[in-house]
């Protein structure tokens, strides 16, 4: 269930959106931190390639005229680069590179498929890693009619997995797709390790401009996930989160604390 809170939470809660919280340490202390790390990295790569194919503008046709199958990023300095790439002859190459700071998109470079600019080896395991978990979409459930939108992160180790995060995209402004979003770990050789679904319905969170917070129950983990920070920093609103242990957590962009023990 997922509700807009105005005055009954907050005054039971603390009295506004920045809640005060009980402590974590330790362990728990970084394991928030990691959580709520991810669900910002989800999306700034996620933004990145939004502004990067708004600022393509009316190349967007060219890019389909030469072949493009799709995006991957890269970290490029302390931005990001988007890579439009496309293949032939069974070889990926890049046809254009959007380097992207936040919302600025700082740099574009185009090529054509004739120069088969060359895909670097981590863009070349992205590529195959979104390949694989995209060939598996078929058998997980978006909640709208349109493709999922594919985050794929570059793995922490050179070798170490890679997370594709398939999302829901939304489709009308007045509504958050909480629900329909997975998680799928990718080896180096192309291989799912792992997936996991974020919430086992389709909830589509009403847009409530009034509303200082929104409130949910998950059901799935005793903590709070990163696709919960990803939701609070694409709404601009923190979220309230109850989980299957009976806590209340708050989770205010990155930043996720524990508020009280629920009755």
């Amino acid at each position: 269930m997922m509700i807009g809170l105005t005055g009954a939470f907050l005054s039971s809660a603390g009295g506004s959106a920045t809640t005060p919280s009980l402590p974590v340490v330790g362990e728990e202390e970084d394991d928030l931190a990691r959580i709520g790390a991810l669900g910002s990295r989800i999306f700034d790569y996620d933004q990145a390639a939004w502004h990067s194919t708004d600022a393509i503008g009316a190349r967007l046709d060219e890019l389909a005229r030469n072949g493009a199958q799709g995006w991957v990023i890269e970290p490029k300095g302390d931005g990001l680069s988007v890579i439009y790439y496309g293949k032939a002859d069974d070889a990926f190459f890049a046809l254009a590179r959007m380097d992207a700071q936040g919302a600025t998109v700082t740099g574009q470079s185009w090529y054509t498929p004739q120069q088969r600019e060359p895909l670097s080896p981590l863009a070349l395991r992205l590529v195959a890693a979104k390949e694989a978990a995209l060939a598996q979409a078929s058998v997980l459930a978006p909640c709208s009619d349109r493709p999922f939108n594919p985050v794929v992160l570059p793995p922490d180790q050179e070798n170490g997995p890679i997370s594709v995060y398939l999302l829901t995209p939304q489709v009308t402004t007045d509504r958050y797709p909480f629900g329909g979003h997975y998680r799928l770990e990718v080896d180096k050789d192309g291989k799912i390790l792992s997936s996991r679904a974020f919430m086992k319905t389709c909830f589509q969170a009403p847009r409530q401009e009034q509303a200082k917070m929104m409130f949910i129950t998950h059901l799935l983990d005793p903590r709070p996930t990163e696709i919960h920070a990803y939701m609070s920093l694409w709404m601009r609103k923190p979220v309230a989160v109850a989980t299957t242990d009976k806590w209340l957590w708050l989770v205010n962009g990155a930043h996720i604390s524990r508020v009280r023990k629920l009755d």
